[in-house]
């Protein structure tokens, strides 16, 4: 892309000072010079502690949990951020201690290689699944951040301890 048509202002904004293209993506360089994309910036939020939280490493992390089908961190303005997560078919037959117990040893696992402000306050279950219908997913699949983080923000900004609940409990 050479820029935006008669907007200079805008093309001087899409472009690093040294010639790159700002595509909004996160990425580490290895060190054999392998690129890898992380993120995105704009899933990157504030805490209430002032400090960002990159949120897609640690939804990687918690997906590796057999029993969870989705999960999205969030906690833009909270104390602590949390984590929503959506069961998997076969975790949903299954008594609550068993997933609650899965799901707080990854939790164990996770925090401590986290930064004290990133490290998650818990995990809430959430019972309605997430579709396009319910305006959670976008056409292509992606999880709606924004919209889980309205939707939830007060029930996990409540979340400390490492606490694993489910949408209905108390």
């Amino acid at each position: 892309m050479a820029g935006y048509y008669e907007q200079p202002e805008a093309t001087k904004a899409a472009f690093t000072e040294d010639g790159f293209l700002r595509t909004g993506d996160l990425c580490r360089i290895d060190h054999d010079g392998y690129v890898y994309i992380t993120g995105r910036v704009k899933d990157n939020f504030k805490t209430a502690k002032g400090k960002y939280v990159a949120p897609v490493p640690i939804e990687r992390e918690l997906a590796r949990d057999p029993h969870v089908e989705l999960v999205c961190v969030v906690g833009s303005g909270s104390p602590q951020p949390a984590a929503l997560v959506q069961l998997a078919q076969s975790a949903a037959a299954l008594p609550r201690d068993r997933v609650r117990a899965s799901l707080k040893s990854t939790l164990d696992a996770i925090n401590p290689q986290l930064e004290a402000h990133a490290a998650l306050g818990g995990i809430l279950v959430v019972e309605q699944a997430w579709t396009t219908d319910n305006d959670v997913l976008t056409p292509t699949l992606k999880i709606k951040r924004h919209v889980l983080e309205q939707r939830f923000g007060s029930r996990v900004a409540a979340l400390r301890g490492s606490q694993v609940r489910w949408e209905d409990e108390a």
